[in-house]
């Protein structure tokens, strides 16, 4: 029990360790002249500035590898990790149901539910360890458009053109 408080607690420290440190533009620094305030408010209109800050993929496969929907809570995905987390519990719940205990005097039926629950368990699992590096690589590859967009933005914006 203490090992999951604990992952729980560290899952918990980097997401919003992540969250502070997301690179939001903001462009308060730029109004120090009376040309670069006014471009400023033009270019603060013009674009999306919420950039989502940068995620390791081989990080967010290590936290869905200790514990399911790590991951996606790494990633600022919480939905998407409980989702993963409760099709993972409810897999092994329905094989717990199927175990035959100490009898060894199971039924068919009880092997279905044995079977099929180890199935529905080991399928989110590893949809949850592909999905996590997957899902950060394309936070990554959106981080780096909006920036793009912003570099962009800035040159048409300083030349004029």
């Amino acid at each position: 029990m203490k090992p999951l408080i604990f992952i729980s607690l560290i899952l918990f420290v980097t997401t919003e360790i992540s969250s502070q440190t997301c690179n939001n533009f903001s462009f308060n620094q730029i109004h120090s002249s009376s040309s670069t305030s006014q471009f400023s408010i033009q270019f603060e209109d013009t674009l999306d500035l919420n950039i989502p800050s940068e995620k390791s993929p081989w990080l967010a496969f290590l936290f869905s590898y200790i514990f399911p929907g790590g991951g996606q809570l790494y990633n600022g995905q919480p939905v998407k990790g409980l989702l993963f987390l409760t099709g993972f519990t409810a897999g092994i719940g329905v094989a717990i149901l199927g175990y035959p205990g100490a009898d060894f005097e199971a039924t068919q039926r009880d092997k279905a539910f044995l079977y099929s629950g180890i199935g529905l368990a080991g399928i989110f699992y590893l949809w949850q360890l592909i999905d996590a590096p997957v899902s950060a690589s394309s936070i990554n590859e959106e981080r780096r458009i909006k920036l793009n967009k912003v570099e962009l933005g800035l040159v048409q914006q300083i030349t004029g053109t």
